[in-house]
C-alpha cells in the first residue's frame, strides 16, 4: 500500500524540488522501485515498509529564494501472536507461566481475561509480567478455566486462547483405620476421596480386587463399599484406591467381626462367715472379649480395699462384712450386645451385743432398765448373769423382756453389782456387762447457825451432809457462790473468814447436792463497819463563779456515821445557800468569790471517825485586757496585732481571718502572749482578723483590721516594636507595664516613664522610572521614494532602582517619509 507525502510548490520562477530523509538526499531516479517523484512535487512511497519510518524534508528552491517543509512518517505493523502451546495441563500447587509473545509496530500492548473476565495485572496468587506473560506460582483450582491474549496497537490487534487445566491428586478423607461390626449386621466402609478430575474408586480385600456390584459387595456413588450382611469371613483389611491422571491414594481400614457375650457361670446363691474371703463367679465369652460389671442391689460397684473384680471377670470379697449381704447381678459387655446373672450373697455373723451403757444409775425404789440389744445371722438367744450367777425370772424381782432388757421395778442399795448379758447362736458366743449403781437423796447431819461479829474478825461456818453418792457441797452469799475459802472433810464442809468486812455481811448458804438431789441449810451473818468515806480523801473541785457547786462526802458505815463540815478550820453554818445533803454532800448555790478555799468533811460512828478534804477553786470566764488597733504596713514588713486575755482557767487565744482559722505556717505565727506576728506582709493579707480566747466557761471575740499597702513596680521593657515605616527613615518604641507589682491600698503609682522611642532605618525605598525627553528626528532612511525615519528617548529620568516601577511605553518611534521621486 503506497503512502504520498505531499509537498506542492508555487514561485516565479516555478521552483524545483528535492527531498531529504534524515537529512540526506533522496534520488528518486536510482530508487524508482521504492520512491516515484509526482509532478507537483509530492513524493510516493511505493511499498511503505518499517524502515521507512523517518523525517523527510521537501526543500523547494528558485532564484528569489528557498523554503521547506518537513513530514514526520511512522510506518506501522499490526500485532501478531507467536505460535506457543493453547492447552496446558499442571498439578495443584505447581508453578505455571501461561505466554504470550506478541510483535508489531508499534510495540503491542498486552491484556489478559480468563473466562470472559478482563484480569488485573495482580490478582489472587497470579501476576502478569512487564514481558505480558501470566505467572502463577503455585496453581489452584480456581486457576483452571479459558484465557484469551489480546495484542493492540493503533494498526489493530489480534488474540490468543490458551486453555489451562489444574489437575489435584487425589486424597481420601477421614478413612478409619479400624471398624468394628457386629455379627450377621450391615456394615458401610466409607471411601470419601477429593481430586481433580474426580478420582475414580475401586476396592481390595487382602490385597485381591473385588467385584463393584454383585455378591454381599456393592460400591456406592460416593466410594464407600457396603457389605450387606457381616460374616467372620469378612475380617480383615480392606484397602480404598482413588486414581485419577494427577496420581493414586490409597486407604485401609480392617473389619473386625464383634459377638455378642454369653456368661457360662451357674451358681446364683453364695453363703460366707464374716470376715471371711468369697468369689463369686462370672465367666463370660465374647468378641471382642466382653467387659465385666458388677451391681449391688442396684448400685455399681467399683474396686476398693475390699472388693476386687478379677481378670476372669469373677468379683472376690475380702473379710466379707454385713453390709455385704444382697443381690449381686454380673453384667458382660461388648458392642455386640449384653448378658447378666443375678445371684445372691448371704454373711452369717456371730453374736454382737450392741454398745449400750455400760453404767446404769437409778434412784432408791425406783425402776432400772438394762438394755442388752444383740446382733447376728441366725438370730442369737439372750440370758442374764448377776456377778457370774445366772438369773431368771422365777426369782419375782426379775423380769426379762422379748427385745432381751432385764427390769428391776423397785430398786434397792442391794441390787447395786456388775450384771452380764450373754448372746449365743450357732457361730459365736458374746457377753456384755452393765454395772448397777442405787442412789439415795442427800441429808443434813449438821445445820447452819446465825453469826454476830465485828470487822476484821475471824468467821467459820460449818455444815454436814450424808448420801449416794456422796454430795458435793458449795456455799453461797445472797445467793452468789462463794469460789473460795472452804473445804471438805468427813463428810463436814467449813467456810473460812480470816478478817471479814461489811461486805461479808449478809445471808450464806451450804448447798448440798448429788445426782438424785439437793437440799439447803441457811444461815445469817452480821458484820459492823466504822465509817467509810467514798473516793479519796484529798480532792479539788473546780467550779464556775456564780454557780452552784457540790462538794461530795459520802460516808457508809455501820451504825450510820453523822458528818460535820468546816472550812478553814470553822465549821459551817447551814443556811439558805449552803446546805448539806441527805448523803452528806455540801452544797452551795450562787457562788461568790470568798466561797474558795479548803473545805474538811468529818464522819463519825461509835466504830470511829475518817475525814476527807476537798479545795474548792471558782473559775470565770475570759476578758480581753490588751485589745488590737487596726493597722496599716507596707508589703514585706513584720507586723504584730496584739490581744492579751485573762480569765480562770487561764484561756487560749486563737486567732483566725473573716471567721476562718489560722493555721500557722512561715510568716503566721502567734505569740505566747497571744498576739498574732504576721512576717513579710502580702497585698493578700489585708484583711479582718478576729482574735478569740475562750476557756471552759466561754469566749470573746475582738476584730482588727490590717490593710497591707503595695508600691508599684515595672515589668520588664517588652521587645522593640517594627520599624514605623518600611522604607527610608522611621521610629522604633517599646512599652513597660506598672504591674509588678500593681499599686494596692494607697500604695505609690510607679515613678519614670512607661514609653521609650529610638530611630531606624528601613531599607531604600522603590524609584519609579521616569523617560528622558525625545531625541531630534534622524534622517530619512531613503534618499528618494517613500523610506521611515526615528526618535529615540531613554528611561533614566530618573532610572527605575529599588523595585520601582519601569517607565511605560515605547523607547523608539518611527514615521514613514518621502523626500522626492525616485527616478
Amino acid at each position: 500500500m503506497q503512502t504520498t507525502l505531499p509537498c506542492e510548490a508555487t514561485g516565479i520562477p516555478k521552483p524545483t524540488i528535492s527531498w531529504q530523509k534524515n537529512g540526506r538526499t533522496i534520488s528518486t531516479e536510482q530508487n524508482q522501485n521504492i520512491y516515484r517523484l509526482l509532478s507537483s512535487g509530492s513524493l510516493v512511497i511505493i511499498a511503505p515498509v518499517v524502515e521507512d519510518t523517518a523525517e523527510y524534508k521537501c526543500v523547494v528552491s528558485n532564484e528569489a529564494g528557498e523554503e521547506s517543509r518537513s513530514i514526520t512518517l511512522s510506518v506501522i505493523v499490526p500485532p501478531s501472536i507467536a505460535d506457543e502451546p493453547t492447552d496446558l495441563i499442571v498439578t495443584r500447587l505447581s508453578p505455571v507461566v501461561i505466554a504470550c509473545t506478541a510483535a508489531g509496530v508499534p510495540e503491542p500492548s498486552i491484556h489478559w481475561s480468563k473466562d470472559g473476565i478482563k484480569l488485573l495485572n495482580t490478582g489472587e496468587g497470579y501476576s502478569i509480567l512487564p514481558t505480558g506473560q501470566v505467572q502463577i506460582p503455585s496453581a489452584q483450582l480456581t486457576h483452571a478455566g479459558h484465557y484469551i491474549c489480546t495484542a493492540k496497537n493503533i494498526a489493530g490487534s489480534t488474540q490468543r486462547h490458551v486453555q489451562l487445566t489444574v489437575q489435584e491428586i487425589p486424597v481420601i478423607q477421614s478413612q478409619p483405620s479400624t471398624l468394628d461390626v457386629i455379627y450377621n449386621s450391615p456394615v458401610t466402609l466409607p471411601c470419601r476421596a477429593t481430586g481433580s478430575p474426580r478420582p475414580t474408586i475401586t476396592w481390595q480385600k487382602e490385597g485381591i480386587n473385588l467385584p463393584a456390584a454383585g455378591g454381599d459387595y456393592k460400591v456406592l456413588p460416593d466410594g464407600s463399599l457396603q457389605i450387606s450382611k457381616a460374616s467372620l469371613s469378612d475380617s480383615g483389611t480392606f484397602i480404598c484406591v482413588a486414581q485419577n491422571p494427577a496420581g493414586t491414594a490409597v486407604g485401609k481400614t480392617k473389619l473386625r467381626m464383634q459377638v455378642a457375650p454369653v456368661i457360662r457361670s451357674e451358681t446364683q446363691e453364695y453363703l460366707a462367715l464374716l470376715d471371711s474371703p468369697v468369689t463369686l463367679q462370672c465367666q463370660a465369652e465374647g468378641s471382642p472379649p466382653p467387659s465385666i460389671t458388677w451391681h449391688k442391689d442396684g448400685q455399681l460397684l467399683t474396686d476398693s480395699v475390699r472388693q476386687r473384680l478379677l481378670s476372669s471377670g469373677s468379683l472376690q470379697i475380702a473379710f466379707v462384712q454385713k453390709s455385704d449381704a444382697g443381690q449381686y447381678t454380673c453384667t458382660a459387655a461388648n458392642p455386640a450386645g449384653t448378658d447378666s446373672l443375678d445371684m445372691r450373697l448371704t454373711v452369717q455373723i456371730p453374736p454382737s451385743i450392741r454398745g449400750g451403757e455400760q453404767e446404769v444409775v437409778v434412784v432408791e425404789k425406783s425402776q432400772a432398765q438394762l438394755i442388752c440389744v444383740a446382733e447376728g445371722i441366725p438370730q442369737p438367744k439372750l440370758s442374764w448373769e448377776k456377778d457370774g450367777n445366772p438369773l431368771s425370772e422365777s426369782q419375782g424381782e426379775y423380769t426379762i423382756l422379748p427385745s432381751g432388757e432385764l427390769v428391776i421395778d423397785s430398786a434397792q442399795p442391794e441390787d447395786a453389782g456388775s450384771y452380764s448379758c450373754v448372746a449365743t447362736n450357732s457361730v459365736g458366743e458374746d457377753t456384755w456387762t452393765v454395772t448397777l449403781s442405787v442412789h439415795t437423796h442427800p441429808s443434813f447431819t449438821k445445820l447452819l447457825a446465825d453469826v454476830a461479829l465485828n470487822k476484821g474478825e475471824r468467821l467459820v461456818l460449818t455444815c454436814g451432809v450424808s448420801g449416794i453418792p456422796p454430795p458435793t457441797i458449795k456455799w453461797t452469799i445472797n445467793n452468789k457462790i462463794i469460789p473460795v475459802h472452804y473445804g471438805h472433810m468427813n463428810d463436814h464442809s467449813e467456810l473460812v473468814i480470816e478478817r471479814v468486812s461489811k461486805e461479808d455481811s449478809g445471808t450464806y448458804t451450804c448447798v448440798a447436792e448429788n445426782r438424785v438431789g439437793t437440799i439447803k441449810s441457811l444461815g445469817f451473818v452480821y458484820v459492823k463497819e466504822p465509817p467509810i468515806i467514798n473516793g479519796d480523801l484529798h480532792s479539788n473541785r473546780i467550779e464556775p463563779l456564780g454557780g452552784n457547786a457540790i462538794l461530795n462526802c459520802e460516808v457508809r458505815g455501820d451504825p450510820l456515821p453523822t458528818i460535820q463540815w468546816s472550812k478553814n478550820g470553822i465549821n459551817i453554818q447551814i443556811n439558805d445557800r449552803i446546805r448539806q445533803l441527805d448523803n452528806g454532800s455540801l452544797a452551795i448555790y450562787g457562788t461568790v468569790s470568798e466561797d474558795a478555799g479548803s473545805y474538811m468533811c468529818v464522819a463519825t460512828n461509835d466504830a470511829g471517825v475518817v475525814e476527807r478534804s476537798v479545795i474548792l477553786t471558782l473559775q470565770s470566764a475570759p476578758i480581753i485586757t490588751l485589745e488590737p488597733v487596726g493597722t496599716v504596713v507596707d508589703a514585706g514588713t513584720t507586723v504584730i496585732l496584739n490581744c492579751q486575755a485573762e480569765g480562770e482557767p487561764p484561756p487560749m487565744i486563737d486567732w483566725s481571718q473573716h471567721a476562718r482559722p489560722l493555721r500557722a505556717n512561715n510568716r503566721f505565727s502567734t505569740l505566747s502572749n497571744g498576739s498574732l506576728r504576721i512576717t513579710s506582709a502580702q497585698k493578700e493579707d489585708t484583711s479582718e482578723y478576729e482574735c478569740v480566747a475562750r476557756n471552759l466557761l466561754g469566749s470573746v471575740l475582738v476584730s482588727v483590721a490590717l490593710t497591707v499597702r503595695v508600691h508599684g513596680g515595672y515589668s520588664e521593657w517588652t521587645e522593640w516594636d517594627l520599624c514605623s515605616v518600611s522604607c527610608g527613615a522611621g521610629n522604633q518604641k517599646r512599652v513597660r507595664q506598672c504591674n509588678k507589682p500593681l499599686p494596692a491600698n494607697g500604695g505609690r503609682h510607679c515613678a519614670g516613664s512607661d514609653t521609650e522611642t529610638r530611630s531606624c532605618q528601613g531599607k531604600p525605598c522603590p524609584v519609579d522610572g521616569n523617560w528622558s525627553q525625545w531625541s531630534s528626528w534622524e534622517e530619512c532612511s531613503q534618499t528618494c521614494g517613500q523610506g521611515n525615519k526615528t526618535r529615540v528617548r531613554s528611561c533614566s529620568n530618573p532610572t527605575a532602582q529599588y523595585g520601582g516601577r519601569p517607565c511605560v511605553g515605547k523607547a523608539v518611534e518611527a514615521i514613514m517619509c518621502s523626500v522626492r521621486p525616485c527616478p
